[in-house]
């Protein structure tokens, strides 16, 4: 590595400590940053969800990609969502963040409960007979 290019390795560092608040977690990501091969897109939309979750939760993660999605994410930045981190017990993200209620996503899902569950005891048909947009009342505008 030339000088010029360690030198634009920790400013990718320290940008990434002021963003986590977390010299461990920048040094981690910046290590997996490192190390990538692969389309960039794929890369810049696993950070994304990593900033999304920590502010909404992986509850909301689970619901926006596919389990697939989920799990390539998780893999390419070496992190369990759910789980916490391999240096610490601190968690890598909450279940619900302080954003998720801005999900509604998350707020139909709260409304209906869990839809087998509902199939399997004839619930649907009760629940589908409340109205939704009772349910929605408190979602912000988009």
């Amino acid at each position: 590595m030339t000088l010029e290019q360690e030198e634009l390795a920790l400013d990718a560092l320290s940008g990434l400590s002021s963003l986590f608040g977390d010299e461990k977690l920048a040094a981690h990501l910046n290590e997996r940053i490192r190390a990538f091969r692969g389309n960039f897109d794929t890369l810049e939309s696993a950070l994304g969800a990593l900033v999304i979750g920590r502010v909404a939760g992986w509850r909301v993660l689970r619901l926006v990609h596919s389990p697939q999605t989920y799990r390539r994410y998780e893999s390419i930045l070496g992190l369990e969502f759910q789980g916490t981190f391999p240096w610490s017990d601190e968690l890598v993200m909450p279940e619900r963040g302080p954003y998720a209620k801005k999900s509604v996503g998350l707020k139909v899902t709260d409304a209906l409960g869990n839809f087998w569950d509902m199939v399997k005891t004839g619930d649907a048909r009760k629940r589908a007979a409340e109205p939704l947009d009772a349910t929605m009342k408190d979602t912000p505008a988009l």
